[in-house]
């Protein structure tokens, strides 16, 4: 688990207009310059939850920094389609969110998006073209100590499987640094660029298979991962 290093809390970061955060329901939110939500903070505790694509009338497009962190009740959530950016730390802590739906047009994931969760699996949607790391943890794995770059899967110890949208082209940079779950992956053959930091501090992953010849890798030998790539190392 976590040991060690602390960084300094950004939500305040994506919730610009946070002092004038609406409530609905068991939801907070702002709206944006074109009366698009942004959702805050969830207050409720339901073990399975479909988040809304509008919110009091105005549509739901981006979940906010931290906005249902440490929801322990959470077991599965479904994003839906409106959404396009899932901020730092939206979920992360939710230690029991195993199932994770993430809606068709998410383009942007933030650093621990779904850290520390009990996710088995997840779809990646071909909008998918940025996420982010802010910072580097201590994590303990078999009582050694190792510092981890902190992608949007961080510490998602039983994340064994990554299905790809039909017609994804890219993976984004930093997608599954510090993924302490994945231990192989196949790479669909639409994908014509891995970005930088996609598998970093991927410390089980040993094998990624990669179809097509045309793959432009950005970064060519992931820090902190012994991988074999189609078979060799």
């Amino acid at each position: 688990g976590l040991v060690g290093l602390e960084i300094p809390d950004f939500s305040a970061i994506f919730t610009s207009e946070a002092a004038a955060a609406e409530v609905y329901g068991d939801y907070e939110y702002t709206l944006d310059s074109s009366n698009k939500a942004t959702i805050t903070k969830y207050t409720g505790s339901t073990s399975s939850l479909s988040i809304p694509s509008t919110i009091n009338g105005y549509e739901v497009v981006a979940i906010g920094g931290s906005a249902f962190e440490g929801k322990t009740s959470l077991q599965s959530v479904t994003i839906p389609d409106s959404v396009t950016k899932i901020d730092k730390c939206a979920f992360n802590d939710c230690s029991n969110l195993s199932t994770v739906r993430m809606g068709n047009s998410v383009g942007f994931l933030g650093s621990r998006a779904f850290g520390s969760t009990a996710i088995t699996s997840i779809t990646i949607p071909k909008t998918l073209i940025d996420s982010s790391s802010l910072a580097r943890f201590s994590y303990e794995i078999d009582d050694k100590i190792y510092t981890l770059d902190t992608g949007p899967f961080y510490a998602c110890d039983k994340l064994k499987e990554v299905t790809f949208g039909e017609g994804i082209t890219e993976i984004a940079d930093y997608l599954f640094s510090g993924c302490t779950g994945l231990e192989s992956i196949v790479i669909p053959d639409t994908i014509t660029t891995i970005e930088e930091y996609a598998f970093e501090d991927c410390l089980r992953l040993k094998s990624v298979y990669i179809p097509s010849l045309t793959v432009r890798k950005r970064q060519n030998s992931p820090k902190g991962c012994n991988i074999s790539i189609n078979g060799s190392s």
